[in-house]
C-alpha cells in the first residue's frame, strides 16, 4: 500500500471496509471462544487449548506433505571437464 492509496475515495473506502470486516470477524471469534470456554472444567479448557495448539503445527505438516519436496534445478552452464596439468601429458 502506498501513501496516494489514502487520497484515493475508492481505495480508501475499500480499505476502511476491509479493516472493519477483520475487526467484526475477530470480535465474534472472541465471543465464540469465550461461550465455548465459559462451558468447560478448567481441565477440559486446557485440553481443548493443547488441541488448539497442536492444530496448526499438524495442519502445516499435512500442507507440506500434500506439497511434495521442492523441485532441484539444474545448474546451469556447461559442464565442465578435468583438465591435467601439463607435465602428466609428456609419456616420454
Amino acid at each position: 500500500m502506498q501513501l496516494r492509496d489514502f487520497t484515493n475515495p475508492d481505495k480508501l473506502l475499500a480499505m476502511m471496509f476491509k479493516v472493519m470486516c477483520v475487526i467484526l470477524a475477530l470480535a465474534i471469534i472472541r465471543n465464540l471462544l469465550v461461550c465455548f470456554y465459559s462451558r468447560l472444567s478448567f481441565a477440559q479448557a486446557l485440553a481443548a487449548l493443547g488441541f488448539l495448539l497442536l492444530l496448526s503445527p499438524v495442519a502445516y505438516l499435512i500442507w507440506r506433505a500434500r506439497r511434495g519436496a521442492p523441485a532441484r534445478h539444474e545448474r546451469r552452464g556447461a559442464e565442465r571437464t578435468p583438465v591435467l596439468p601439463g607435465w602428466e601429458d609428456d609419456h616420454e
